[in-house]
């Protein structure tokens, strides 16, 4: 899992999964080395936008996690029935079935996934904002700001005990 640190160096905050990868600062390059981590995690990625779907995949990927992805709500649903995920990420607006519908589903057919989906918007129609609001789901805008994404990864993991 991602950790916040503040960096020694320039005293920003950051985030590292070392010693899996050497986690560099983003603001002045400096190195973080920490204790290694007993077990991966693994997130579902869910997005239609293939460039969006591989930048979250390899984001995830450099802090350790394991990533799966899909490109639409359906497919999604499909891999949580022969597999476990400890995250969700999904894109809300998508075809085939959306986000909304597809947490849902989700929530209907494992009760133990509410609270373990982060969203993804780049429009947030009177629809979305309602659901977002019944739901208390987390959510994040498109065009995704690297840090804010692994702040909610990393809150998201404090919460479940990742």
């Amino acid at each position: 899992m991602a950790e916040e640190m503040i960096c020694p160096k320039c005293k920003k905050t950051s985030y590292t999964a070392a010693p899996y990868t050497l986690s560099p600062c983003p603001y002045c390059g400096f190195v973080f080395y920490k204790e290694e981590r007993k077990m991966k995690r693994t997130i579902l990625a869910i997005d239609d936008d293939t460039s969006i779907l591989g930048l979250i995949a390899n984001i995830l990927t450099d802090y350790d996690y394991e990533v799966k992805t899909a490109t639409n709500g359906l497919e999604g649903l499909k891999m949580i029935e022969s597999a476990q995920y400890d995250l969700i990420i999904s894109d809300i607006n998508m075809p085939v079935m959306d986000g909304i519908e597809f947490y849902r589903e989700l929530v209907n057919k494992t009760p133990s996934m509410k609270g373990r989906v982060i969203f993804t918007t780049g429009n947030m129609e009177p629809e979305t904002e309602k659901f977002i609001q019944e739901t208390g789901a987390r959510w994040l805008s498109k065009p995704l700001n690297i840090a804010e994404f692994l702040r909610a990864i990393n809150d998201s993991g404090k919460f479940l005990n990742l």
